[in-house]
């Protein structure tokens, strides 16, 4: 996708709040800056998603829920009632993000990880959820990278292939071809982990992306602002 393409610049972006520290106060102000710029969502430590869910209703903008931070270690079991419980918040829920269970990657445990992968997507589908399988590129190789993209091929409830989470390295362009070598435009692909120029986002869009999860969306939809709205 060529930039120019692109309907509405700001519903690229998934707002991301990565601070360490958060306050309710910083919190308030990421969901100002979130809802005043219209950004697609929101994404914000799991302890302040009931606090300010109120503030989406009605508003367009959604809210990310997940399970499995960080390396996707988490049983199975454990995973489905953290997906319950975000469900369970009502619609301004939008998006179920599922992080891949890298050790299981590892040790070459196929069978468990499509068994999870497919009652995962099965519920955030079931509840009306865009469902997003977090890979962990940068954790791993290339061949492993397709493996786990041509497992979640398989399955029609998987929504968006996302790259990282960006704990654990950045995502690279190489990453978002090798992923798009498999998913040929038939799923999207999420980027996420080290986006940070209007410059990376024209570049991964040309390679196949079509969202992106990062903090730094306010400074990025500035600089097309002022790059292309002159």
């Amino acid at each position: 996708m060529k930039i120019n393409e692109v309907k509405q610049f700001s519903k690229l972006f998934d707002n991301t709040f990565l601070g360490l520290t958060p306050t309710k106060k910083s919190i308030d102000e990421f969901v100002d800056q979130t809802l005043n710029n219209e950004f697609r969502s929101i994404g914000i430590p799991g302890y302040y998603v009931p606090q300010v869910l109120p503030r989406f209703r009605g508003t367009g903008v959604g809210i990310l829920s997940g399970t499995g931070f960080p390396y996707g270690n988490e049983p199975t079991e454990v995973k489905i009632e953290h997906f319950k419980y975000w469900i369970s918040l009502g619609e301004e829920i939008t998006d179920c993000e599922l992080i891949n269970n890298v050790m299981a990657v590892k040790d070459g445990a196929w069978d468990y990880l499509e068994n999870e992968l497919r009652v995962m997507a099965s519920i955030a589908h079931e509840h009306n959820k865009i469902f997003k399988y977090l890979i962990e590129a940068p954790m791993l190789t290339d061949e492993e990278i397709k493996r786990v993209v041509e497992m979640a091929m398989k399955l029609d409830d998987v929504d968006y292939i996302k790259t990282a989470t960006g704990s654990c390295g950045k995502t690279t362009y190489h990453h978002v071809e090798v992923i798009h070598s498999i998913t040929a435009d038939e799923k999207k692909i999420k980027v996420a982990g080290g986006v940070q120029t209007l410059e990376q986002v024209e570049h991964f869009l040309e390679l196949g992306a079509s969202v992106f999860g990062c903090s730094s969306s306010k400074k990025i939809l500035d600089e097309y602002n002022e790059k292309y709205k002159k």
